[in-house]
């Protein structure tokens, strides 16, 4: 049962991860353009983010799972920071010019490289990724620890229906 709880959990991070990725880029003003991006991300991130999830998630569920942590704060801290480090190491890579990204939906207009906007790569590119990385990150471990320890704990009851 403990497996599946955690499968659960984890599918519905996923799925909270991939919105918190792709609504933010939506823009009223523009709503042709800006759909078509949100509709791409959704896709594209969720696919990158599924990954993540089987490739760290479920490690780091598995620990959290024997472990337990006490407080709601640890959870998002903790994955908060896993975030904003997956925010850092995308945004920044060796050369700026040829592989540097932003996903900072507040400085560019859609998610991904530098140079296919015209504006220069600056440091607030950087940070910004770093601070919706944290975001994106904290709201995965806010939805994996509420459908783990609230909405699938097992009845202890001894009045079953």
């Amino acid at each position: 049962m403990s497996a599946m709880r955690m499968c659960l959990s984890l599918l519905a991070s996923w799925v909270a991860g991939t919105l918190v990725f792709s609504l933010p880029w939506l823009r009223f003003s523009d709503w042709e353009r800006s759909s078509y991006v949100v509709r791409t991300w959704l896709f594209d991130f969720g696919i990158i983010c599924g990954v993540l999830v089987l490739v760290i998630g479920v490690p780091v569920a598995y620990l959290a799972t024997k472990w337990t942590p006490r407080r709601w704060w640890l959870v998002v801290c903790i994955s908060g920071v896993i975030g904003a480090g997956f925010g850092y190491l995308s945004s920044w890579g060796g050369s700026v010019e040829a592989s540097s990204y932003s996903f900072a939906p507040w400085l560019r207009p859609n998610p991904g490289y530098i140079r296919d906007y015209g504006n220069p790569y600056s440091l607030a590119d950087l940070w910004g990724s770093v601070m919706f990385g944290a975001i994106v990150g904290a709201s995965m471990g806010t939805t994996f620890r509420y459908f783990y320890t609230v909405l699938l704990r097992p009845n202890p009851s001894l009045e079953r229906p």
